[in-house]
């Protein structure tokens, strides 16, 4: 959702065309206009974000897809004493080891609204044959009857961030192991078997469009959750509102008149140039004191 509540790009440009009459509408046209507006609200994220406003903070689970299951709910039988469930025609295969089953009491249902008791979870082991599957936690006892169903299975070496739209990540947090570092990609590199020689550790570094993971042997991922700074959401259409939160509208706006000028080979309007000089000051000493307390940190 955008973050105005007041503007849409039609009276944001209006707005704009009040304040630079003597630009006329056949030099600068309305769809120079609205690609001056976009160039400023990228601009003006992009500010805000440097000076860790919260304005454009998001959160993002990752590379989860537990709300789906990949198969629907099906009756089953247990055998503790090798951990195996049966299953004529499960249609699981070795490429489904590591996936996480759910595992009910009782059977009947649908895989949308089971109607058992949910009794644990745990990962596909092995598939040795066609009509059975071991996992890998014991359930304490032979419980006879009951369902399950396998969930996809959540990468452990990547997290892709292609369909986020991201600008600055900010920390990422597993639901088990807490914070997870983000280290350049060469301290991760420079750390030989790394899952051996430190067991308990979790790492990560971004690259690019990907964050790869990196974990010691006795580390199991949980949910793994982004916090970050995105870009802020473009208006496709005259109705859409802009993505800049109201306070920072008159900003928005005296940077866009600016810009109409400039395309006209004219001079600007010496107000909007103080005022936009006035109202960036304060966000420009928020990113110097960001810097400073960075360069702090690292001495």
């Amino acid at each position: 959702m955008s973050l105005s509540k007041l503007y849409t790009r039609a009276s944001l440009r209006s707005f704009i065309r009040e304040l630079s009459k003597e630009v006329s509408e056949d030099k600068v046209q309305d769809p120079a206009v609205n690609g001056i507006i976009d160039m400023n609200t990228l601009d003006l994220c992009e500010m805000l974000n440097g000076a860790t406003q919260p304005d454009y903070g998001a959160t993002s689970v990752l590379g989860d897809a537990s709300t789906h299951w990949s198969t629907s709910e099906r009756s089953c039988t247990w055998l503790e004493s090798t951990k195996t469930l049966s299953d004529a025609g499960h249609g699981l295969t070795n490429a489904d080891v590591g996936k996480r089953v759910i595992i009910f009491y009782a059977s009947g249902g649908t895989y949308d609204s089971p109607t058992g008791v949910l009794m644990a979870a745990s990962e596909i082991a092995t598939v040795p044959t066609t009509g059975t599957f071991t996992i890998v936690h014991s359930l304490d006892g032979n419980m006879g009857a009951s369902t399950y169903v396998v969930l996809s299975r959540q990468s452990t070496t990547s997290l892709d961030l292609s369909a986020l739209k991201l600008d600055k990540i900010i920390k990422l947090v597993d639901s088990v192991n807490r914070l997870i570092p983000l280290k350049p990609a060469f301290d991760i590199e420079n750390v030989i078997n790394l899952s051996h020689n430190v067991s308990s550790g979790a790492y990560g570094y971004h690259e690019g469009e990907t964050i790869y993971l990196v974990k010691g042997s006795s580390v199991t991922w949980g949910t793994l959750t982004l916090h970050y700074y995105r870009l802020p959401i473009l208006p496709a259409s005259d109705t859409d509102y802009i993505d800049v939160k109201d306070k920072y509208i008159r900003l928005l706006v005296d940077k866009c008149v600016i810009d109409v000028f400039a395309l006209a080979s004219l001079n600007a309007p010496s107000q909007a140039v103080q005022s936009v000089e006035n109202r960036t000051q304060g966000i420009r000493q928020l990113n110097q004191t960001k810097e400073e307390s960075l360069r702090t940190k690292q001495r």
